[in-house]
């Protein structure tokens, strides 16, 4: 059963395919008359030269003949012509506006999906855990049972993408120093690397300045049932980051406080 917005889009392509149906009829018919024009045209002409011959040698009726001639109507005017063309071009730009908010609005829906999903699977995980609680048995399995992504992952270097902001779980750590050469970034996720796995991290800071590097993972932090507001996750440290995304760090680390050793072990 098709929607009413279904059936009111095809009754305007049939109205659409009806009116471009027409206007190729149209212009067909005018071309054939304009070409009829031209040969009445042509053999007006040939009669006035020899009428005009005629008048020449003394002929008086010839120029009763002379105004005989018929003179054919011109074709449609060129203003005619360009209103009608103007006026379908104005409606071409407004369908192609509203097109385009339609396309927009596709896009905001098709992010706002996009972050239900994660933000389903992170309350099923958070569920998962809070049931865990209540049932002895199945902490100990939620504990102990692998990943099923880390049977997926061998040695291979592992690709993480990480968004930071002032309020997310994710967050640089370091020493007690503040030293960001001596630490590197906590991720916050329930689906943890094995020490000492090698990973890429990619991650964008506020205003969109992405960087990438080179880190291990050093230590991860499962769920605690005793302390459900700290997420798990695993902090990797920075094997090989240059100058300037050090500095870039620092200058986010002024506006957010990093994590500290004490905080996460």
């Amino acid at each position: 059963m098709s929607s009413p917005y279904e059936d009111l889009l095809c009754q305007l392509k049939a109205e659409e395919d009806e009116a471009s149906r027409r206007e190729l009829t149209m212009l067909q018919r005018e071309q054939a008359l304009e070409a009829e024009i031209l040969g009445i045209e042509g053999r007006c002409r040939v009669l006035q030269k020899r009428l005009a011959r005629l008048l020449s040698e003394g002929d008086s009726e010839a120029g009763q003949v002379l105004k005989a001639l018929p003179r054919v109507a011109p074709p449609p005017g060129v203003a005619e012509r360009h209103r009608g063309f103007q006026a379908r071009q104005v409606a071409l730009e407004e369908r192609a506006r509203g097109l385009q908010a339609r396309d927009g609005a596709l896009d905001f829906l098709q992010r706002s999906l996009s972050d239900a999903y994660q933000r389903l699977d992170e309350c099923s995980r958070w569920t998962s855990h809070l049931e865990a609680r209540q049932d002895p048995r199945r902490t100990a399995a939620f504990f102990s049972a692998p990943s099923p992504t880390h049977q997926r992952r061998g040695a291979d270097r592992q690709r993480l993408d990480v968004r930071i902001s002032l309020t997310s779980q994710d967050n640089f750590f370091s020493g007690f120093a503040q030293d960001i050469s001596g630490g590197g970034l906590f991720i916050a996720s329930f689906d943890l690397l094995p020490i000492g796995h090698p990973v890429e991290v990619a991650f964008t800071l506020p205003g969109g300045l992405a960087m990438r590097a080179d880190a291990i993972v050093r230590w991860v932090r499962t769920v605690d049932p005793s302390q459900p507001q700290r997420w798990p996750g695993m902090g990797v440290e920075f094997l090989n980051l240059d100058k300037a995304s050090q500095e870039a760090i620092h200058a986010f680390m002024d506006l957010r406080a990093p994590l500290f050793f004490d905080e996460i072990s």
